[in-house]
């Protein structure tokens, strides 16, 4: 059935008997509106299901990152780094160094991946405070505690793009970049991967 009828859509002309030309107007336009809503109420119940299983999802996800979990991402990445280590300095064995690495960077960005989600998200972008942590930890136990910290901070900030120059030049077999930046990279990506360790035991569990 179409919604528009029209009849004549456009000003005629014709002439009659006695030559005059006489204009022919069409009808007006008759729009019948025709609205028939129909609510349907099983996608509503399925987008509904939907959302109710991601928030379930948001919560396991919530309990699950934690700075527990952070700190074995990053303890797993160093014993992985100080493996890779052995394995082409002592195995001699490139190809197993290679795949060591590789697993340490994936390690790595699945623990940047966590500790923003978790920081950003879980936290809602609230530090966590030693003090508050840790009340009764004597001053000098707090000032190594953000000595570490900040060095921790730093270093992470710059080794992450030192890692990713030193695995391209790897997979890409230019060695000899590859070992000048290796020998700057590893000392401070194994320094930053211990440091994060540290850094959770002495906020949450030295006190």
């Amino acid at each position: 059935m179409s919604l528009f009828t029209a009849p004549e859509l456009f000003s005629l002309t014709r002439l009659d008997t006695s030559g005059v030309i006489l204009k022919v107007h069409p009808p007006p336009l008759k729009v019948p509106l025709l609205i028939n809503l129909k609510i349907k109420l099983k996608p509503l119940n399925l987008i509904f299901l939907h959302l109710q299983g991601r928030n379930k999802t948001v919560d396991f996800l919530n309990q699950f990152i934690c700075p527990g979990w952070n700190a074995s991402l990053n303890g797993l990445a160093g014993c992985l780094i100080i493996a890779g280590f052995l394995a082409i300095k002592v195995a001699k064995n490139k190809k197993l160094h290679s795949a060591i690495m590789l697993t340490a960077v994936a390690v790595s960005a699945i623990f940047l991946a966590s500790y923003l989600y978790y920081h950003l998200v879980v936290k809602g972008g609230v530090a966590t405070s030693f003090r508050d942590k840790n009340p009764d930890a004597p001053d000098l136990i707090r000032y190594l505690y953000f000595t570490i910290l900040i060095t921790h901070t730093i270093l992470a900030i710059v080794v992450t793009p030192m890692i990713l120059v030193t695995a391209y030049h790897g997979i890409k077999d230019n060695l000899s970049k590859h070992m000048r930046l290796a020998r700057i990279t590893f000392p401070i990506w194994l320094y930053v991967s211990i440091t994060g360790v540290v850094v959770y035991w002495m906020l949450y569990r030295m006190y």
